[in-house]
C-alpha cells in the first residue's frame, strides 16, 4: 500500500504564492518597476532614442565581441562553449536582421504585459529568459537583479497579478491543468483584518521612500568593530575578503574608498566615546592612510600599462573629497566637545575662586591642563591627516588633469593658429600654408599621442606647436614691415614723379 506525502507551504508562503488580495499588492510594486524597466529598454531600442544605438548592425557587434576568444590570460565573455556555439550559428543564418526587433519588440511587450497585470507568470518567465541570455553572452548590468524579480513574480504567477488584468483573465481561462478555484469570504472579521492588512502595506510602503531619503543624509556607513575591540581582527579578514574576490581595478579602487569611509566611522566613534589618547584612534588613522594610498596605486599601476585613468580618476576624486570632508567633521565635532568642557571647567574655576576653594582649583586646572593637551593633541593629529590626504589626493588629481590639461593645450593651439590667420587676414595678407607645415605636423602628432592616451607627450608637443607659431608671427610680421617699406617706397617715388612733373613745368 502506498501512501501519499503532502508537504505543506508554511503560512507566509501560501499568503505571498497562492492566496490573493492585500499580500498581492508587494508584486503589484515589484510588478511596475520591472515592467517600467522593460518598458524603458524596449522602446529605446524601438524609437533609436536609447542610450545606445540599436539595430541588426548593434546585435551583430554584441555577438561578435561575445564570441571572440582573447589571447591568455584574458577570459572570453562567454563561459559555456555551447551557447557559444549557439551565437555562432545565429551569425552564420544573419539573424540579426530580425533578431533585433525581436529584442526590441520582445522587452517592451514584456513591460506591458507585467504593468498590466496581464500574464504575468508567463511574462516574467520571458523576461527571465532574455536576462539570462544576456548574461551568458556576459554582459551583467542590471540582468541579474531583474531577472531575480522575474523569478519571484513566476514563482507568485497565481496572486502577482492579482491587482491587474489577471483578475479576470485566471478565472475566466484557467489554467492548461485545471480551473482556478475561487473561494469567497464574506464576513466582518476576514473584512477588518483583510482591511488592517491593506493599511499595514501601504504604510510599510509609504516609509520606503522617507527611509531611502534618511540613508542619503548618512555621511558615514556603519563603523561597526573598531580598533578598541578585541574583535576587530574579524573586520580585518571580512575586507581582505572583499578584496581578494574583487577583480576589476576599478572596482578595487572605490573599495577602497568604501573602506577609508568605515575607516573615518571607526575614527568618529572613538573620538566620541574613548577621546584623542584612545590607541585605537592611532590604528584607524594608520589603515585610512593605507586605504587611501592603495587607491592611488591602484590609480597610478593602471596608468603605467597605458590604460586611460581619467575618468577613474574623477569619480575617485568625488568619492575622496567627501570622506575628506566627512572626517573633517568628525575632527570638527570633537574639537567643539573639548572646547565646551574647557568652557564648563574654566567657569568651575572661577566659582572655585569666589568660594576660595584652593584644593578644588588645583584639581579643575589639572583637568582644564589636559583638556587644553587634548585639543593640541587633536589638532596635531588633524593636521597629519590632512596632510596626509592630501599627498594621496594630488597623486589621484594629477592623474585626472593630465587628459584635461592635453585637451586644454591642443585646444589652446588651434585657437592661436585661427588667430594668426584672423589678423593676417585684417592686414590683408594671405598666410602661406608651407608657414604652418611644422605647426601642423606637431599638432597631428599631439592628437595621435592623445588618442593613444599619452597625455603628457601630447601636451608637450602642443605647446611646441604653440611655439612654432612665434616663427610664423615673426614672418608675418617681417612680411608686414616689408609690405609697409615697400608701399613707403612706392609713396616717395610718386611724391618723386609728382615733383619732377612740377618742375618740368
Amino acid at each position: 500500500m502506498t501512501q501519499k506525502i503532502i508537504v505543506n507551504d508554511p503560512t507566509f508562503a501560501k499568503k505571498l504564492f497562492s492566496e490573493v488580495g492585500a499580500w498581492s499588492l508587494v508584486w503589484l510594486f515589484l510588478r511596475v518597476w520591472l515592467g517600467w524597466g522593460w518598458i524603458s529598454a524596449g522602446w529605446g531600442k524601438i524609437t533609436g532614442d536609447g542610450a545606445h544605438p540599436w539595430g541588426p548592425e548593434t546585435i551583430l557587434g554584441f555577438w561578435q565581441k561575445a564570441v571572440a576568444i582573447p589571447q591568455p590570460p584574458a577570459r572570453p565573455a562567454i563561459a559555456y562553449d555551447w551557447y557559444r556555439s549557439f551565437l555562432e550559428f545565429l551569425i552564420s543564418i544573419n539573424a540579426e536582421s530580425w533578431m533585433a526587433s525581436v529584442v526590441a519588440w520582445g522587452e517592451f511587450l514584456v513591460g506591458i504585459a507585467l504593468i498590466a497585470g496581464a500574464f504575468v507568470g508567463i511574462a516574467a518567465a520571458i523576461g527571465a529568459f532574455m536576462n539570462m541570455n544576456f548574461m551568458l553572452a556576459g554582459a551583467a548590468s542590471t540582468n541579474p537583479v531583474m531577472m531575480l524579480a522575474a523569478i519571484l513574480i513566476v514563482l507568485a504567477w497565481k496572486t502577482a497579478g492579482w491587482w491587474g488584468f489577471d483578475r479576470w483573465l485566471l478565472p475566466r481561462l484557467g489554467t492548461p491543468w485545471s480551473r482556478v478555484q475561487v473561494e469567497k469570504v464574506n464576513n466582518d472579521k476576514n473584512q477588518q483584518q483583510y482591511m488592517k492588512t491593506i493599511k499595514s502595506i501601504v504604510i510599510s510602503l509609504l516609509f520606503i521612500p522617507v527611509l531611502a531619503f534618511a540613508h542619503e543624509l548618512v555621511a558615514l556607513p556603519n563603523a561597526g568593530l573598531t580598533p578598541e575591540s578585541a574583535f576587530y581582527f574579524v573586520d580585518k579578514i571580512g575586507e581582505a575578503l572583499r578584496e581578494f574576490f574583487t577583480f576589476n581595478p576599478e572596482s578595487k579602487a572605490h573599495l577602497q574608498i568604501d573602506f577609508a569611509a568605515e575607516r573615518i566611522a571607526e575614527i568618529k566613534i572613538i573620538l566620541e566615546t574613548k577621546g584623542v589618547n584612545a590607541k585605537g584612534l592611532g590604528v584607524a588613522e594608520s589603515r585610512l592612510q593605507a586605504n587611501i594610498a592603495r587607491v592611488a596605486g591602484i590609480v597610478e599601476s593602471e596608468k603605467s600599462k597605458g590604460k586611460d585613468v581619467s575618468e577613474l580618476a574623477k569619480s575617485i576624486s568625488e568619492d575622496f573629497d567627501a570622506n575628506k570632508e566627512a572626517l573633517k567633521q568628525a575632527f570638527k565635532a570633537e574639537e567643539r566637545s573639548l572646547e565646551a568642557k574647557e568652557d564648563e571647567l574654566k567657569a568651575k574655576i572661577r566659582e572655585a575662586r569666589r568660594l576660595g576653594d584652593t584644593a578644588q582649583i588645583e584639581a579643575l586646572a589639572k583637568e582644564l591642563g589636559e583638556i587644553k593637551a587634548q585639543k593640541e593633541l587633536l589638532e596635531l593629529k588633524e593636521e597629519e591627516q590632512e596632510e596626509a590626504l592630501e599627498q594621496e589626493e594630488e597623486k589621484i588629481e594629477r592623474e585626472m588633469e593630465e587628459k584635461e590639461d592635453a585637451e586644454k593645450a591642443i585646444k589652446e593651439a588651434e585657437e592661436e593658429k585661427q588667430e594668426v590667420l584672423d589678423e593676417a587676414a585684417e592686414e590683408g595678407m594671405r598666410v602661406p600654408a608651407e608657414a604652418f607645415e611644422k605647426f601642423d605636423k606637431l599638432l597631428a602628432q599631439a592628437k595621435e599621442l592623445f588618442s593613444k592616451e599619452n597625455y603628457v607627450g601630447a601636451k608637450q608637443l602642443a605647446k611646441q606647436a604653440e611655439d612654432a607659431l612665434e616663427k610664423v608671427e615673426d614672418a608675418i610680421e617681417d612680411l608686414d614691415e616689408a609690405k609697409e617699406e615697400e608701399e613707403e617706397l612706392k609713396e616717395e617715388q610718386e611724391d618723386r614723379v609728382k615733383e619732377g612733373v612740377k618742375n618740368e613745368e
